[in-house]
């Protein structure tokens, strides 16, 4: 792996090992340096997926294992920048990267990649996706503002399910569906558990971002529920909220959760990181009687989920801010999306009397500096407020 690259890499485990230095995490961390430097040999299918926006249940029914690229790195290879023009979306820039680029020994024999494409950079890219030779399975995503499931998203599900079952010649059932669904709440169970505990944020969205590395995500839910069982005590339930929101931080980008631990942020709600494993508790509990029932609970819930996720709708209901001591809006440029939605937030915040700043940054460390005094100066209007006692 190229030196630019495994220096990012490692150096992130490093800040969250240094920001928790008493939790134990080094299982969490075996599976961060295995994704990125080991070879992660299986019999097993693997899928590439581009981000988190797709259902990862349908592609562990099929038998398949997930490879997901979350693009947080802040290098790209010579043929990334030449594809993307200056001004891009950075994360998909860099998740593409690693594509082009053949850094990861477990994106060379995948099966086939799933993209989502919800802006015109994605669009643009997809003919270089094609090119590198594997079959690509193309999601268009929507805004998410109907009620229900609508007839786009509804046809674009039942694509990739058909799409993954010709790609890995192995069907989806009614039991694959139940034992995959099975597994995934598990995780969420246990994402929910680790939550709970008062442990630095940082740790906290680390090991949440290792669920979507893991080779094995029931052994992974079994060490979640050890680790809080064994090692960690409740946050105090009177504790009030403060939001991280907007643009997506993932590891091995740590600019921003190490520059709110060292201004004394370090317990907030983070909507920026992986989001949390869906819970098909309500579909085990329905248990519908046939395949296609089961289809049509799945694409209500799964749009239902993907509607209420603050990190990917437009946010029409602002409801979320109701119980907020604070709102961190992090925006990196060239994601226009979360700009226009940034300014909506802004308004609506204004309006709740909840103090509001909004981070605009990239992926560079050259304004770290600047980001620092702009939160800490935050942080100290919360104090004088009343509301960061009760959020750190």
């Amino acid at each position: 792996m190229d030196k630019k690259y495994e220096d990012q890499i490692l150096k992130s485990m490093d800040a969250v090992r240094e920001k928790a230095p008493d939790i134990p995490l080094d299982y969490f961390f075996d599976i961060w340096k295995g994704f990125w430097f080991g070879e992660q040999k299986t019999e097993m299918p693997s899928i590439a997926v581009l981000g988190t926006g797709i259902p990862e249940l349908y592609i562990r029914a099929t038998g398949a294992k997930p490879l997901f690229l979350l693009g947080g790195n802040y290098f790209t290879d010579q043929y990334a920048e030449q594809v993307f023009p200056q001004i891009s979306d950075p994360v998909l820039k860099s998740a593409s990267s690693i594509l082009f680029s053949e850094q990861l020994a477990c994106m060379r024999d995948i099966t086939a990649m799933v993209v989502p494409v919800s802006n015109a950079d994605t669009r643009k890219v997809l003919p270089y996706f094609k090119d590198l030779g594997h079959p690509v399975i193309v999601m268009e995503e929507e805004p998410f503002l109907d009620s229900k499931a609508t007839s786009r998203f509804r046809s674009s599900q039942m694509d990739l399910v058909m799409e993954l079952q010709k790609l890995t010649h192995r069907p989806i059932t009614a039991k694959s569906i139940r034992t995959a669904a099975k597994q995934i709440t598990s995780a969420h169970d246990a994402i929910r558990r680790l939550k709970t505990m008062d442990i630095p944020q940082i740790a906290k969205d680390f090991i949440k971002q290792t669920y979507y590395l893991a080779p094995d995500i029931q052994e992974w839910t079994d060490r979640v529920n050890g680790f809080a069982e064994e090692n960690l005590k409740p946050m105090p339930e009177n504790r009030s909220h403060l939001l991280l929101i907007g643009s997506p931080i993932f590891f091995p980008n740590v600019k921003i959760p190490t520059v709110l631990h060292n201004v004394g942020i370090r317990n907030y709600e983070n909507h920026c990181g992986v989001p949390d494993p869906e819970d098909y508790t309500e579909l085990m509990e329905h248990d519908p009687s046939s395949l296609n029932s089961m289809f049509r609970d799945l694409n209500e819930l799964h749009y239902r989920s993907a509607q209420n996720d603050i990190a990917r709708a437009l946010c029409s209901d602002t409801s979320f801010l109701q119980n907020a001591s604070g709102v961190i809006y992090h925006l990196l440029k060239g994601q226009l999306m979360y700009a226009y939605e940034a300014n909506r937030i802004e308004k609506a915040a204004i309006r709740a009397g909840i103090p509001f700043v909004c981070i605009e940054t990239d992926y560079t460390n050259a304004d770290t500096e600047q980001i620092r005094i702009r939160l800490e100066a935050f942080s100290e209007l919360l104090m004088q407020t009343g509301r960061l006692s009760a959020a750190i």
